[in-house]
């Protein structure tokens, strides 16, 4: 049974995983199956940061545009960052990859975004952890939404956004947490009252980020 991990950080890759690995400007390649390539909104006034993605963008198995997003705790200001996820949606529009995001406390221009700036693509928002309502919206929005270790011991909300998410719009990913996704599989599907599975093989069906299989 594969597992499909949507977006996680370096670490040795389970055997029964196929797993989107991020890396950003400056992070060595490495062999992983999958890569995203994306410049964070932490880093979003760092030099030369777009002309590295068009460049990665260009590995064998480049599949996703990210992480890129707005965040409104960290990084430069939000202009800053708005102008270059635009850029970068402007990228994964061109190439017709997928686009995994990063958003904290900017939901607003989030949607937005996704109203004015579609791609045509797959957008992911990863490691939500948000309420049922947001959930909601992002969902009516168009938006897919992937969880992450939080579900492992979720609260009463994230509970309900689980439950919520169909399917076809369902991601899962560990992220920088160091356990096989898995984990993550198992208390996901104990939450939406399946067998574990049945959850792999649905979430399989529906990819959406191009699996190729390991080099």
């Amino acid at each position: 049974m594969l597992h499909f991990n949507v977006h996680r950080h370096g670490g040795a890759i389970p055997p029964d995983e196929l797993a989107v690995v991020n890396r950003r400007p400056g992070e060595p390649v490495g062999d992983a199956s999958l890569f995203s390539f994306g410049v964070h909104p932490w880093e979003a006034d760092a030099p030369d940061g777009l002309e590295w993605l068009e460049q990665a963008l260009s590995h064998p198995r480049a599949v996703a545009v990210g992480e890129t997003g707005l965040d409104r705790i960290r990084g430069p200001a939000l202009d800053i960052q708005t102008q270059v996820f635009l850029r970068q949606l402007e990228v994964a529009k061109s190439r017709r990859l997928p686009v995994i995001i990063h958003c904290v406390r900017a939901f607003e221009e989030l949607i937005q975004a996704k109203k004015l700036h579609d791609t045509g693509t797959l957008w992911v928002l990863h490691g939500f952890r948000g309420k049922p309502d947001l959930a909601r919206r992002l969902l009516d929005a168009g938006l897919s939404l992937s969880f992450g270790a939080a579900a492992l011991k979720p609260t009463p909300s994230l509970r309900e956004s689980i439950a919520l998410v169909p399917f076809d719009r369902l991601f899962l990913e560990t992220d920088e947490a160091d356990i096989p996704v898995a984990r993550v599989y198992a208390a996901v599907a104990a939450l939406k009252g399946v067998e574990i599975e049945a959850l792999a093989a649905r979430l399989s069906a529906f990819p959406a980020i191009p699996a190729r299989p390991r080099a």
